[in-house]
């Protein structure tokens, strides 16, 4: 279990600059007939090639790889475009790039594919890295590396002769009528030879992992288990051959040492956020009880959530690792039709039966907001019967603490100790309602939709969902920009020392690009969208690079203080 939290929460002084972004510029991608709209699927992932100013972007709906010429940066060009063939590489789910100039000159780049018969194994494309310039540019590939199911996070290791593989393994049905299928999570880890070959090292999970909570238990073999249901996602390097994995749905973290391929993987559990200690809106059927009748009802509530980060990035601190997580929230849902299973890890609170609370443990007052829609009647909680879940399974065989699926923030955690030094507390809602309230957890569903007919429609769910997490160094200052998926909103934060000499944040400014006056298409036409459904963010120098997966853009800012 991860230790206390330290929440730092504090005013700027008149005199002490704030950190801003300002756009520089934005890019739409393009499938391979040069089509581009909204909900394409063209920017899913993206690794940026600094020495050549080159921005790979994968697509896995549309199978493309987008290259952009992004060395001026006011001025981004499409430089080079591959589709990826449906019957030989599959989908594209995650790219990273590589250069090295010591011994061995390196500049590599990988991309990962899952197969198109969801279950079945995928595979790793590693190419050469394109030149700047050139005038008819060409993928040169090098190696195609069988690896597990669904490879959704890979990263290179600084010498570029490694590639550490997250494979979640997701479930699916096979055959017809579908037969369900959860291949077991591993993380793959690819020894690269620099004159030709390969060797792949499947990590596996330790076997003692029983305090990691497991989502899926009703497999038919009796040798499935923790193993099939654990699905690593996030992979990010850190110091000293050490790296990490998340396990989203599962809520777990772990670290392992790259160069012990014969070694398991522990994970720990990350804990849940009490937000009876924080403000959040846990409805989007609030308007009448909403103190401005706009539906931003922001309470202190009885219930826990689930880290569960959609993104990682790591940073070192007093010579340690940190982790800094972008707290998404995720859920299991499986249907006869896709897995050959109807399963569902989670039912709306007012779906509890009576005697399933503990009226002592959680307090009547909780269990009165249940049934009211305005609170937590309409909030997804979940409704697994198991201790990590918030369920007494020895004694009352009742839920004595609701868990709900995001903490709403961002987190650092110490991996040496697993504790977590910092959490955002309830701050991207606070900041959203002092700042664009007509877009408080919102979301984009439709091109006909206006975005302020989707305001406050995700409080009952994930609230602000920030999937994205970017750091890096800017006038000597540690920064973290966090994006809030649905709105595309960024939360811009400075990360320093607190009294204790560990690393917390300090909140900066907020930005939503784009403008909220007409339906999504016209927007989208008129360059006015912004970037919702953010999928990925990085922070090169003073630049901080954003993929909008829903408007299939790339988009540049400016870090400066003021």
């Amino acid at each position: 279990m991860f230790g206390p939290v330290s929440l730092l929460v504090l005013g700027l002084a008149a005199t002490q600059a704030l950190l801003v972004v300002n756009q520089t510029s934005s890019l739409r991608l393009e499938n391979q007939n040069g089509q581009k709209n909204l909900f394409m699927g063209l920017a899913d992932a993206m690794a940026l090639d600094t020495d050549q100013n080159l921005l790979y972007v994968v697509g896995g709906n549309t199978d493309m790889l987008n290259v952009v010429d992004v060395s001026l940066k006011d001025n981004l060009r499409l430089y080079f475009q591959k589709h990826f063939s449906a019957v030989s590489d599959g989908i594209p789910l995650s790219v990273a790039v590589c250069r090295f100039s010591g011994l061995n000159q390196l500049a590599r780049l990988a991309i990962g594919f899952a197969n198109r018969e969801k279950t079945y194994e995928g595979h790793i494309e590693v190419f050469d890295l394109l030149t700047a310039g050139a005038s008819n540019p060409q993928l040169v590939i090098r190696e195609n590396i069988a690896v597990q199911p669904d490879p959704t996070s890979l990263k290179f290791n600084e010498e570029c002769d490694q590639i550490v593989v997250a494979c979640a393994g997701e479930a699916g049905g096979r055959n017809d009528p579908k037969v369900f299928v959860d291949p077991v999570g591993h993380v793959d880890l690819v020894q690269l030879n620099p004159l030709g070959g390969y060797t792949v090292h499947r990590l596996n999970f330790a076997a003692n992992n029983s305090a990691v909570r497991q989502v899926y238990n009703n497999y038919n073999d009796i040798n499935q288990g923790l193993a099939n249901d654990l699905e690593p996602e996030i992979i990010a390097f850190g110091s000293n051959n050490t790296a990490y994995v998340i396990c989203q749905e599962n809520n777990a973290v772990g670290g392992f040492d790259t160069t012990r391929v014969n070694t398991d993987i522990q994970l720990y559990d990350m804990g849940t956020k009490d937000f009876s200690m924080y403000d959040v809106d846990t409805s989007d059927a609030d308007l009448n009880d909403s103190p401005n009748g706009d539906g931003i009802n922001l309470q202190r509530r009885n219930i826990q959530a689930f880290y569960q980060p959609g993104d990682m990035k790591v940073f070192q601190h007093n010579g340690e690792d940190y982790l800094l997580t972008a707290d998404t929230g995720a859920q299991k849902q499986f249907t006869a039709v896709e897995q050959g299973v109807d399963f569902t890890e989670s039912k709306r609170g007012r779906q509890f039966d009576a005697n399933e609370l503990n009226t002592n443990a959680l307090g009547s007052a909780t269990v009165d907001d249940l049934r009211d829609n305005a609170r937590l009647g309409r909030l997804y909680l979940s409704n697994l019967q198991q201790k990590l879940d918030g369920f007494d399974d020895v004694i009352t065989n009742t839920y004595t603490s609701l868990r709900m699926y995001g903490a709403r923030g961002f987190s650092i955690w110490r991996p040496s100790d697993l504790s977590q030094t910092y959490h955002s507390g309830g701050e991207f809602e606070y900041q959203m309602k002092e700042t664009y309230p007509s877009l408080f957890n919102g979301d984009i569903v439709g091109g006909n939709r206006v975005p302020t007919q989707d305001t406050d429609t995700r409080s009952d769910d994930k609230g602000p969902e920030p999937t994205a997490i970017a750091t890096g160094m800017v006038n000597g200052k540690r920064i973290a920009v966090i994006g809030s998926g649905r709105t595309g909103t960024l939360f811009v934060y400075i990360i320093e020392p607190d009294s204790a000499n560990l690393p917390v944040g300090r909140f900066q400014s907020i930005f939503r690009p784009g403008d909220a006056n007409d339906n999504w298409t016209n927007l989208w036409n008129q360059d006015r969208a912004g970037h919702p459904r953010i999928t990925a963010m990085e922070i090169i120098g003073t630049d901080l690079y954003v993929l909008g997966g829903a408007t299939g853009t790339v988009n540049v800012y400016s870090l400066n203080d003021i």
